[in-house]
């Protein structure tokens, strides 16, 4: 039961060692899954933004048709 670990456990420090994967911080991690969220939740704002202020220089110059 415990021999599928350790032969896990073994590759992965092999491939540590050998440089092909590298140990990264728990916070590098949640950095770059908060700044993913971050960056999607900006950009649906700055949509929002810029199709409100279309709309209201539609309504200002009297292009929009109520």
């Amino acid at each position: 039961m415990f021999s599928g670990k350790n032969e896990l456990e073994k590759n992965v420090m092999d491939k540590i060692k050998t440089g092909r994967v590298k140990l990264r911080s728990r916070y590098v991690f949640l950095a770059e899954k908060l700044g993913l969220g971050s960056a999607l939740a900006l950009s649906f704002m700055l949509a929002a933004l810029f199709f409100s202020l279309f709309l209201s220089y539609l309504k200002a110059s009297d292009n929009l048709v109520f």
